[in-house]
């Protein structure tokens, strides 16, 4: 088969790169969530115990407290930084439960690995119906074994903590959270929430009627800290075409792109149509690093294909020989030619290969080019049908005469059959002067030496043969004849 990658149609792709699933809630299975009953694939509340019961907020609620944009116990009111859907959750609370507070828990699409930095970055608003506003928010990665009572504090040290002492008090916004961590190598589990107890909470009060400290959160990632930035291989187009650049779009993905000296958009990658030849450059950050990559788009002519897929003959007779040639085939130096068909063929990856033919059958062409020559990339198939005639099948040649006297010279008789198509089975016996068998040979002994089935030598003289030949649709041609034998 033929492989020929045509950009036009091709998404480079290089793998998930954030470790969190679903990172952005969009995969929420009902429209009639509360308190996490129905959580948002791959999220949950502590898997050990405790966590309390998050809010999963999507346009279709049946419930107005989940619902998006407005929603909460006292309305408030927040777009969804991506996507439609989010999660809102306590992180403190006055009464009637002191200390109350409520986590989040993803599973991670991998552990992580030993040794390896990573970046964490999650993104906060805080609900108007709050009373207070606090001072960190945390996120914990483990192998999934941090609790903490129902509604009760979970007391770890979180790796991510937002800014020390800075009030998170957006209401309009979204505020980024982001850090870098040492992995351990047994971490499968990211818990975000409010890690200190309430005596050891710093907060504000903002004015919400609820005596809550309640933000919603959306976009969480976790990602290599070293990955490099990724623009895709340089490729080659048709003008008109157009291709995917970079690694498919993620959440976490801080990419910007450029060409050309202006900023084309953001994102890890994006689809082009240049109409002429053009280099784009994709900036990425990821906790503070910055990595760089470029790919170069060549727009190329299209290929006009007016090549014509050719026979000598197109009806012939059993082992004649056969001559496929593609007229006017491609000028590109880099054209490939795959032919389909029967066994036969000198060379299967040539535009003009030469075969003795078996059967009557299809041949088929596939050609194409990879777009490193003259015209962009392009790939076509052609076929030709070949007759095998039933009317010009030759009879086998028998030998009336041979000399098996060991000179190397005529020493054997022996049935010609090469023009004979479908041959099944052949049989054939030897006869003396009066009429008895000496000798018996099948299409697995095709020749005859002069001796007889038991190994005694034969006089000169003249024998008698009956061959019978049957056909795969069991017809069968009986021949007859006399031979000579003189040593």
């Amino acid at each position: 088969m033929l492989i020929i990658i045509l950009n036009s149609l091709f998404i480079q792709y290089k793998g998930q790169v954030n470790y969190v699933q679903n990172p952005s809630f969009e995969d929420l299975d009902s429209c009639n969530s509360l308190n996490f009953n129905y959580p948002p694939r791959h999220w949950d509340t502590l898997r050990a115990g405790g966590g309390g019961g998050p809010e999963a907020c999507t346009p279709c609620a049946i419930l107005a407290i989940t619902r998006v944009p407005t929603n909460g116990y006292a309305p408030s009111f927040q777009i969804p930084r991506t996507g439609n859907k989010y999660v809102f959750y306590s992180n403190y609370i006055e009464i009637p439960v002191p200390g109350e507070k409520e986590y989040i828990q993803n599973e991670l699409i991998d552990t992580l690995k030993p040794n390896e930095n990573y970046c964490v970055t999650f993104y906060l608003s805080l609900m108007n119906e709050s009373k207070y506003a606090i001072t960190e928010f945390g996120a914990y990665l483990d192998n999934g074994t941090v609790s903490s009572p129902y509604y009760g504090t979970a007391t770890v040290t979180p790796q991510i903590k937002s800014s020390p002492g800075v009030l998170l008090t957006d209401t309009l916004g979204w505020i980024k959270v982001q850090g870098k961590f040492l992995a351990q190598g047994n971490e499968k589990y990211l818990t975000l929430g409010n890690f200190k107890s309430n005596a050891s909470t710093t907060f504000s009060i903002m004015g919400g009627p609820r005596l809550v400290a309640d933000y919603y959160v959306d976009d969480v990632s976790v990602i290599e800290a070293n990955l490099p930035a990724y623009a895709g291989p340089d490729t080659v187009l048709c003008i008109g075409d157009s291709v995917f650049i970079g690694r498919t779009p993620e959440v976490g993905l801080e990419c910007v792109w450029s060409s050309n000296s202006s900023t084309n958009t953001t994102g890890g990658g994006f689809w082009v149509k240049p109409s002429s030849t053009q280099t784009f450059a994709v900036q990425q950050e990821v906790c503070g690093v910055f990595t760089f990559d470029t790919i170069q788009v060549q727009i190329k002519p299209k290929y006009i294909d007016a090549s014509t897929l050719t026979a000598n003959y197109t009806s012939l007779c059993f082992k004649d020989s056969l001559k496929l040639n593609l007229l006017n085939p491609p000028i590109d130096a880099d054209t490939k030619y795959q032919w389909e068909g029967p066994n036969g063929l000198n060379n299967y990856t040539i535009s003009n290969p030469k075969g003795i033919i078996q059967q009557g059958a299809t041949y088929s062409l596939s050609y194409g080019s990879s777009g490193s020559s003259i015209h962009c990339p392009f790939i076509y198939n052609k076929s030709i049908s070949i007759e095998l005639k039933d009317t010009c099948d030759a009879d086998p040649i028998f030998p009336n005469i041979f000399t098996p006297n060991n000179d190397g010279v005529n020493d054997v008789w022996r049935i010609n059959y090469s023009k004979v198509s479908y041959v099944k089975e052949i049989t054939y016996s030897i006869y003396n002067r009066w009429g008895n068998i000496i000798f018996e040979g099948s299409r697995a002994n095709m020749w005859w030496d002069g001796y007889t089935t038991s190994g005694i030598q034969c006089t000169d003289g003249v024998y008698f043969y009956v061959v019978k030949i049957r056909d795969v649709k069991d017809q069968e041609k009986s021949y007859k004849g006399n031979i000579t034998l003189v040593r």
